[in-house]
């Protein structure tokens, strides 16, 4: 997924990266509402979407996010 905003600061990383992530699993639940097994869903400002054959469920998505996010943690990105 490609995002169309600036880098994160390295300074205040791990929180903006929570909230980016926290919108996107937002996203993901509420265009699952709206659309069939099968569609594929658009992130806002990401150039891919994504295509679920099965709903994700808001506790997978957020083991998903979790685990996301202690990947970051343990491997982070040089500025």
């Amino acid at each position: 997924m490609i995002c169309n905003e600036q880098p994160l600061a390295a300074t205040n990383f791990l929180y903006d990266f929570d909230k980016v992530t926290q919108g996107i699993v937002k996203s993901i639940l509420n265009a699952q509402k709206l659309s069939t097994p099968g569609d594929f869903i658009s992130i806002p400002d990401a150039d891919q979407k994504i295509h679920t054959m099965d709903p994700l469920t808001a506790g997978e998505l957020a083991r998903i996010r979790r685990q996301f996010i202690s990947y970051m943690k343990s491997h982070p990105i040089s500025d």
